[in-house]
């Protein structure tokens, strides 16, 4: 009997595939101890079938990767998507987050919104404020320098 595939092999798309069922099942893969390691799996629908990977997810864009949304959780067609760079790293397990006007808001996007310097919010945080005090409290002016001298030429 013939066997039919899907002719996608070589193609960036199924190497994602496979790369996420190798991760996550394979104890011989180098990457299985972040995620196979930690309990996260491929579901059924997926770790069986490129063709319904495909049909879920579909093509991604130039630029784009595969992304869980819930990054502790298993990839599934509810907890994936494909993601830009910048969105990725927004949703790094290591992002502190914060809850504000009803929307999750990672500390880059916080700085942001309320037009504060990273190095200014952290510190604050750091130092034991509260996010609304370091959000409020006032930024003291910059020094002006003084004019250096001349370097010799």
């Amino acid at each position: 009997m013939f066997h039919r595939t899907h002719g996608m092999t070589n193609t960036r798309v199924y190497r994602v595939w496979a790369s996420i069922i190798t991760r996550c099942h394979n104890p011989n893969s180098d990457h299985y101890k972040y995620y196979g390691g930690k309990g996260i799996i491929v579901c059924d629908r997926w770790r069986y079938s490129f063709q319904n990977f495909l049909q879920d997810m579909g093509i991604p864009k130039d630029g784009e990767s595969i992304d869980r949304i819930y990054v502790h959780g298993d990839y599934s067609p509810e907890n994936c998507r494909w993601a830009t760079d910048k969105q990725q790293r927004r949703n790094r397990t290591d992002n502190r987050k914060f809850y504000i006007d009803g929307e999750i808001l990672c500390l880059v996007d916080v700085c942001t919104k309320y037009n504060i310097s990273r190095g200014t919010l952290s510190g604050r945080l750091r130092s034991g404020m509260s996010l609304q005090e370091a959000l409020t409290k006032p930024v003291r002016p910059m020094k002006k320098n003084k004019t250096l001298p001349k370097r010799p030429v």
